[in-house]
């Protein structure tokens, strides 16, 4: 046990799209499309340069939540690999995330050079975590 107190993050209800949205429009429409490829797991490969990664993150243990991506810098390497924020860091070059405090994901991202993050974009948790703030 962690000594945490595990709580479920929900998904918010499905809404059917509004009767006035004709069905042909539903299917690209960026509210009602079901694309669940979006959600997927994935993993991006970059090696450190002198530039800066191009993203931020926030969470760890020490604020009970997972670890996010917050921000990624316009042309970064990062943005063009598709990081965006909401992207939950699930793990760098095989080192598990999931409970690890925010300095030690810095440091493990510092020290790597050639660096394999695998990332699930999940904004609703990303959202209720930070919406307080």
């Amino acid at each position: 046990m962690n000594g945490f107190v595990e709580d479920t993050v929900g998904l918010p209800l499905y809404e059917p799209p509004p009767r006035f949205i004709p069905p042909h429009q539903r299917k690209d429409h960026p509210d009602y499309d079901n694309n669940l490829s979006d959600y997927l797991m994935r993993s991006i490969r970059f090696k450190r340069t002198n530039a800066p990664l191009g993203f931020l993150i926030r969470g760890g243990t020490e604020h009970k939540c997972p670890l996010f991506v917050s921000k990624v810098s316009e042309g970064s390497s990062a943005q063009r690999l598709g990081m965006k924020p909401g992207d939950q860091i699930l793990s760098v070059n095989g080192i598990d995330f999931a409970n690890i405090t925010l300095q030690e994901a810095v440091d493990i991202l510092k020290q790597a050079e050639n660096i394999e993050i695998r990332l699930k974009f999940f904004p609703y948790s990303f959202e209720k975590t930070y919406a307080q703030e």
